[in-house]
C-alpha cells in the first residue's frame, strides 16, 4: 500500500538569500521508545566540539551569510 506524501511528511518551499528552494519536511520521530542519550554522549560531545570549531572559523570569513548560502545551495542541488 502506497503512503501519501502528506502522511509521512510534507513538501515546502524555503527562501534563503533571495533564492527559493524546495525541501521535504518529514514528520517528527515518535517518542516511543525513548531515546537513550547515555549511549550517545561521546558522539554528542564530538558534535558539540565540531560546532565550536565551525563557529570559530566563521570569525575569519568575510561573509558568513555567503558561506552558509553556498552550502544551502549545494544541498539543494544534491537533493534534486
Amino acid at each position: 500500500m502506497a503512503h501519501s506524501p502528506l502522511r509521512i511528511g510534507r513538501p515546502l518551499s524555503l527562501h534563503s538569500a533571495g533564492e527559493t528552494v524546495r525541501a521535504y519536511l518529514p514528520r517528527p520521530l515518535p517518542t516511543e521508545p525513548p531515546v537513550a542519550l547515555d549511549r550517545m554522549l561521546g558522539l554528542l560531545e564530538r558534535a558539540n566540539q565540531a560546532l565550536g570549531r565551525l563557529d570559530g572559523v566563521t570569525s575569519l570569513l568575510p561573509s558568513t551569510a555567503l558561506y552558509i548560502f553556498m552550502y544551502v545551495r549545494k544541498e539543494a542541488l544534491l537533493s534534486r
